[in-house]
């Protein structure tokens, strides 16, 4: 009888401990669910869902962005086409975030996004855990620097697609660039630089669209290399894509002045294509002097001429640089010549001649 009470009472306790055992697992199990659900982290998670499925209205509720009711389709245009098609991922910013204000950075394969910025809710969960909520977003649309355009007095500038009138002026200079030539007077008459204008343009949230043309709006000048992050800086000379029949020309020109030197052409022909009155004009007549104790060669072979560097300032002048190699025949063998020709041609009376021309 007391052997049976004993197994009773044994069997009682045994299950009693097994129950007690699994109620801690369970309790600490749990515990460490909601601890580990309450990881900031997790929310992040949830918040993430905003950025890849876009949701810019969302989005925008948390935004820290003092941008004007004008501006807000604009700053949703931009948002939606920063985060469509992206890889985007978010980490941790350490040294940034506290225990109650977690950070994290929104990136994509470019780089940072924006910042996300939960914050701990006044109301504990079980078992004292924080949960978190989004407190804001910052750094997605945020205030620029003032920009300053650079650009000639006369150019179309558009920031985007407004164009700058004198409102956005601060500064009007003249160009000193002919200072420095001293062939100035040979090209006064064919050219005139425009004054470079500075623009200030500021209140900007989104990085804005900058455009430069020349006046007649048919080309598009491309920024200048170099400029500080706010600074658009423009020059008013710009390249294009030269006329055949002027290259032409040019190509002729080159022909016949290497002959000219190498006494296989009269001065005529040479000294028609150069501005009078011109210091070139002048040192062109003087080679003819000197031609006499040149010998005359069979036909100069010329190869590989390639026009470089054409730019137009104005409808009445431009220069270009042409390159080639010439070769010349003698009795005890060729030599050949590589040669760089930088020349300045102006329109005068309907007809293109070269006021200055450089050997590089």
């Amino acid at each position: 009888m007391k052997k049976g009470i004993f197994w009773k009472i044994y069997w009682v306790l045994v299950l009693l401990f097994v129950l007690i055992i699994i109620g801690i697992w369970y309790v600490l199990y749990d515990f460490l669910a909601v601890y580990e659900s309450a990881q900031p982290i997790h929310k992040m998670e949830s918040v993430m869902t905003m950025f890849t499925e876009n949701k810019v209205d969302q989005i925008l509720r948390y935004t820290v962005a003092d941008y004007s009711v004008q501006k807000s389709e604009d700053v949703k245009t931009y948002i939606h086409n920063l985060l469509e098609g992206k890889e985007l991922t978010f980490a941790k910013s350490y040294g940034v975030d506290t225990d109650n204000f977690p950070v994290f950075s929104v990136r994509d394969e470019n780089g940072e996004i924006c910042k996300v910025y939960l914050k701990a809710k006044t109301q504990r969960g079980r078992y004292n855990s924080k949960e978190w909520e989004l407190d804001r977003i910052e750094n997605l649309v945020h205030r620029l620097e003032p920009i300053e355009i650079i650009a000639p007095e006369g150019y179309i500038v558009k920031v985007d697609g407004e164009v700058l009138d004198e409102t956005f002026e601060v500064d009007t200079t003249e160009i000193n660039e002919l200072d420095n030539w001293s062939y100035i007077k040979a090209y006064s008459d064919y050219i005139t630089f425009p004054s470079i204008v500075t623009y200030r343009v500021e209140e900007l949230y989104l990085q804005p669209e900058i455009t430069c043309t020349t006046p007649d709006g048919l080309t598009t000048v491309e920024r200048m290399e170099g400029t500080a992050e706010y600074t658009y800086q423009y020059e008013g000379i710009y390249y294009e894509q030269i006329d055949e029949k002027i290259a032409e020309k040019v190509k002729n020109f080159a022909k016949k002045y290497v002959n000219y030197v190498t006494n296989d052409e009269e001065a005529s022909e040479v000294l028609k294509y150069v501005l009078p009155n011109t210091p070139m004009y002048t040192r062109m007549q003087a080679i003819e002097k000197t031609n006499v104790w040149t010998p005359k060669h069979s036909a100069v072979e010329f190869s590989d001429m390639e026009i470089l560097e054409y730019k137009t300032y104005g409808d009445r002048f431009f220069t270009c640089k042409l390159h080639f190699t010439y070769m010349i025949p003698y009795m005890m063998g060729n030599s050949e010549y590589d040669t760089m020709l930088h020349f300045y041609y102006v329109k005068d009376h309907g007809e293109w001649k070269i006021a200055e021309m450089f050997i590089e």
